[in-house]
C-alpha cells in the first residue's frame, strides 16, 4: 500500500477491504463445513494484519511527506527532511531501531502494534499526531487480540493457544472453547454480533479515526 496524497483516499481504501474481510466472515461463520470456516478464519485474520499493518506503515509515510487531511490542511512534521519513502523509513528506523539498517522490508519497524505509529508521531511531531494517539487507544485490546489471534493461525503453536484460550475469558467472557475458531464465531458478553465482527468493526473504526 502506497503513501497517500490525502488521507481520506487511504481511509476509503483501507475499509474496503476490511468490508471485503467482513463479507467473507459473515460467509465463514454461516458455514457448516468446519474445516472450510477454519481456513476462512485463518486466512481472514492472517490479512486483516497484514492489511493493519500495511496501513499505518502508508499512514506514517503519507504524513511524512505532508499529506492533506479531510480539512484540506497539509500535515506538518519535523522529518528531517524525509521527503521521499526511503528518507521517511530511514527516519523511523532511526527513532526505532537506531542499531539496526534496512535491507528488507521485513527488516522495517513492526508496524502492526500500535505503540509504532504513536512513537513517531509523537517523535516527528505530526500535526494531526493527537488524532493517531486518540485513535490508537479507541479498542487497544481489539487490536493486540486480533494479533494473538492472528499469530496462532500462522504458527499454531501452544503457547499461543493458550493465549487465545487466556484472553476469550478475560477480555470477551467467554469459557469452555476448545479452539480459537470458537472464539471468533461466538458472542461477547453483552455483545449483539460475534466476536469477528467485533474486531472488524473496531478496526475500521480505528481507521476512520486515525484519517481524519
Amino acid at each position: 500500500m502506497n503513501p497517500s496524497k490525502n488521507l481520506d483516499t487511504l481511509k476509503v481504501r483501507t475499509i474496503k477491504r476490511v468490508t471485503k474481510l467482513r463479507l467473507l466472515a459473515y460467509d465463514a461463520v454461516n458455514d457448516s463445513d468446519e474445516k472450510r470456516r477454519s481456513r476462512a478464519f485463518s486466512y481472514i485474520m492472517i490479512e486483516t494484519v497484514n492489511l493493519w499493518s500495511l496501513f499505518v506503515r502508508s499512514l506514517y509515510l503519507s504524513c511524512a511527506q505532508a499529506t492533506r487531511l479531510s480539512t484540506g490542511l497539509k500535515v506538518s512534521c519535523n522529518a528531517y527532511g524525509a521527503v521521499t519513502s526511503t528518507n521517511a523509513i530511514d527516519v523511523a528506523m532511526r527513532v526505532l531501531k537506531p542499531r539496526e539498517s534496512r535491507r528488507r522490508m521485513r527488516d522495517e519497524p513492526s508496524w502492526h502494534y500500535t505503540s509504532t505509529i504513536v512513537r513517531l508521531a509523537t517523535h516527528l511531531n505530526f500535526s494531526n499526531a493527537s488524532d493517531i494517539i486518540t485513535a490508537a487507544s479507541y479498542a487497544p485490546n481489539s487490536i493486540e487480540d486480533i494479533i494473538t489471534i492472528r499469530n496462532f493461525y500462522a504458527h499454531r503453536n501452544q503457547e499461543i493457544y493458550s493465549e487465545v484460550i487466556s484472553l476469550a475469558r478475560s477480555n470477551y467472557g467467554i469459557v469452555g472453547i476448545k479452539h480459537p475458531n470458537q472464539l471468533l464465531q461466538r458472542f461477547a458478553i453483552g455483545r449483539t454480533q460475534q466476536v469477528i465482527f467485533d474486531l472488524l468493526d473496531d478496526l475500521r473504526d480505528i481507521i476512520e479515526l486515525m484519517c481524519q
